[in-house]
């Protein structure tokens, strides 16, 4: 999931997300979802609706961290949640460590609406294909490409070994800045089968290496 507008230059770097960054990662998350549909739809809403919506989402990073694709900017102000080819579902032993947060951050009306995700889950392409779980930046520094870095090195990896990317947008006033990357819209779907927010999903085929500048990721 994917939430916010990102524009501007790529800065020159973004570094591995670690254990000890997941408060900084919820803080962020929780800035850049407070006001996103489908969040605020799984997470019903209270005074702490955003805190809220930031646990859960250092919950989902927590739970793909073990693969090295999640990745944040040096200021902690954007955060990047990706899967590489093949680990896009979430298992129970993948799920069990981050169990505590994603579920305390997540209640009762959350829990009771995982069922709608996990019919999201099998919409996702069946070939092999990067995955962005969920990206995004602290309003307060949207505009400066820290969004545009953090899919830049998914991406290049995805080039490089011929395999798509795969995202699922909350906001339809996203695409085209998805567009730009060589995303195009394949379909819709609506959560609860109607009563619930709708999501736009995006497809990217493998592209020639351009003279774009790129990322680099940090040690």
């Amino acid at each position: 999931m994917s939430s916010g507008r990102h524009r501007g230059p790529h800065p020159a770097e973004v570094r591995e997300v670690r254990r000890t960054d997941l408060g900084a990662v919820a803080r962020t998350f929780g800035a850049a979802f407070a006001e996103d549909p489908v969040w605020r739809w799984l997470i019903s809403g209270d005074r702490r609706t955003s805190t809220r919506i930031g646990g859960a989402l250092a919950g989902v990073a927590e739970m793909y961290r073990r693969h090295g694709t999640c990745w944040m900017t040096p200021d902690e102000r954007a955060v990047a949640v990706w899967a590489p080819p093949g680990r896009d579902r979430v298992g129970l032993r993948q799920f069990l460590p981050a169990a505590p947060r994603f579920l305390r951050a997540m209640g009762p009306t959350g829990i009771s609406r995982l069922g709608a995700m996990t019919e999201l889950e099998r919409e996702h392409p069946r070939q092999p294909c990067w995955y962005l779980a969920a990206v995004g930046t602290d309003p307060a520094h949207r505009g400066k490409g820290l969004g545009a870095a953090l899919l830049t090195p998914a991406l290049a990896r995805a080039d490089r070994a011929g395999v798509g990317a795969y995202l699922e947008a909350t906001r339809e006033e996203n695409l085209p800045f998805y567009e730009r990357f060589g995303f195009r819209l394949t379909s819709t779907f609506d959560l609860a089968r109607g009563s619930g927010p709708r999501l736009w999903l995006m497809w990217r085929e493998p592209q020639p290496p351009t003279a774009e500048p790129r990322a680099s990721v940090a040690p």
